[in-house]
């Protein structure tokens, strides 16, 4: 994965949130695999253009999900494995789904017509 796999980020969330979310979408897409490493914290940090304990953060964060380990002064690895990458997956996509289900609850949507416009937005 290289700093630029990361994008843009937008203000709506923290800067350290918007990685992690970046890089679970990664592994559990399946694009990121065990023994994939990330760019540094320096280099990410410089290509972000956020502070190094910024990506720290996120870093840290991922580590303690054990989807990330890093060694001594060494770039981070992914350490998940196809369970974890499983688990991963299904609380993403659960997580997505309550937020789409709850925003169409919000904007009045029965659950057909919310199925509908998703299945529409798919094509």
């Amino acid at each position: 994965m290289t700093p630029a796999d990361f994008g843009k980020l937008s203000g709506s969330e923290p800067v350290y949130l918007q990685i992690v979310r970046r890089v679970r979408a990664e592994a559990a897409s399946g694009r990121l695999k065990k023994g994939d490493t990330l760019p540094s914290r320096r280099e990410l940090a410089a290509a972000l253009g956020v502070n190094p304990n910024t990506v720290q953060k996120a870093y840290r964060l991922l580590e303690d999900e054990g989807l990330l380990e890093t060694a001594q002064s060494s770039h981070s690895v992914v350490t998940a494995g196809e369970a974890e990458v499983s688990a991963l997956r299904s609380a993403e996509a659960g997580e997505a789904a309550r937020e789409f289900s709850g925003r169409m609850k919000e904007l009045g949507f029965e659950l057909d017509e919310a199925f509908e416009i998703l299945k529409n937005k798919w094509n």
